[in-house]
């Protein structure tokens, strides 16, 4: 049975939205804080901060239709309901994913702590990581709308295999 236009398009649309977001984490020319240094180091170039600095961005096409960073937040990674896959991509070549880490820092956790740390809508065993990329799913499981999350991407810079984190936010839209 040949299918309608309309079903051809319905198809594609799902299709792209089982694609993956890319999203580039871009570490900065010295930026780069290694958070295990001694103590008289943990100085980062913000001013106290241990963070990493990266520019993050995603290629606008195709506009992936459930991922998106607003140009007023740059540091916001917005996902909308029902979720997606999520490629993170770190550059430049000398910086290696090792893992990501969660925390709601806006919406009301669930007693057992599974939303609290991220483990209802981003299920870390499930984490995919190949050389520079690293890919979670946001299930989006809360049911909490409008929950922000700070996640902390933790990277590995290959001369001196020193740890650092890039450390942005993640909205669900609802």
């Amino acid at each position: 049975m040949k299918k309608t236009p309309a079903q051809r398009r319905i198809d594609a649309a799902i299709v792209k939205a089982m694609k993956p977001a890319e999203v580039t984490l871009t570490v900065r020319k010295n930026s780069f804080v290694d958070v295990l240094a001694p103590t008289s180091c943990k100085l980062g170039p913000t001013g106290g901060n241990l963070s990493t600095v990266a520019a993050m961005r995603m290629d606008d096409r195709p506009r992936h239709p459930r991922v998106f960073i607003d140009k007023k937040e740059p540091n916001k990674l917005k996902i909308r309901s029902k979720g997606a896959t999520i490629r993170f991509t770190i550059k430049p070549d000398g910086y290696y994913p090792i893992g990501i880490a969660f925390k709601l820092i806006k919406g009301e956790p669930n007693p057992d702590q599974l939303e609290r740390l991220g483990i209802l809508n981003f299920e870390t065993a499930q984490m995919l990581r190949t050389m520079h990329t690293l890919t979670i799913t946001d299930s989006f499981k809360d049911e909490g709308h409008d929950n922000q999350y700070k996640f902390s991407v933790v990277i590995q810079r290959a001369r001196d295999c020193a740890i650092g984190i890039i450390d942005p936010d993640i909205v669900h839209e609802s």
